[in-house]
């Protein structure tokens, strides 16, 4: 019977991420509303971790109990209301910052003590709407799509 470690990276890589935001929050000094999810209600600027993807590659025989771990997760980070020139100015600012304090911060070990930040993607979505927000409610916003990938070393 095989024996596996147990890995603790999902959990570790949502307080991580998390502690991460709120460190990034002080210190660029900037006012952001941070949710472990998507939000009920959305006041910006806030940010949320979205999605998250596991890929788990099994690499030799059984016996070896090797695999290549890569965790995705998606944050996204609302700036402002839909097509305003307040809304890119901060997108501006805040993807500068935040991309610096990752660049300087990125060995912390996201998903734990064998995990290493291997990339980030920033994209923007000028035109988003939250579809899970009730329709009456919905506003579409500026906003910008930020995709982190992280290797667990094993």
């Amino acid at each position: 019977m095989m024996t596996f470690t147990p890995s603790e990276a999902a959990v570790s890589l949502t307080a991580n991420v998390h502690d991460m935001l709120v460190a990034f929050k002080a210190a660029a000094s900037i006012r952001l509303q941070i949710y472990p999810g998507r939000p009920a209600s959305i006041f910006p600027p806030s940010i949320w971790q979205d999605v998250r993807r596991d890929v788990i590659n099994f690499l030799g025989v059984k016996s070896t109990n090797f695999m290549d771990h890569v965790m995705t997760l998606e944050l996204i980070a609302v700036h402002g209301l839909f097509d305003t020139a307040e809304a890119v100015e901060q997108r501006d600012a805040f993807v500068d910052a935040f991309v610096s304090y990752v660049r300087q911060n990125r060995d912390v070990g996201l998903a734990g003590p064998n995990s290493v930040l291997r990339s980030m993607r920033v994209v923007d979505i000028p035109n988003f709407t939250p579809d899970w927000v009730p329709e009456k409610d919905r506003t579409t916003y500026y906003a910008t799509l930020i995709t982190m990938e992280v290797a667990i070393e094993d």
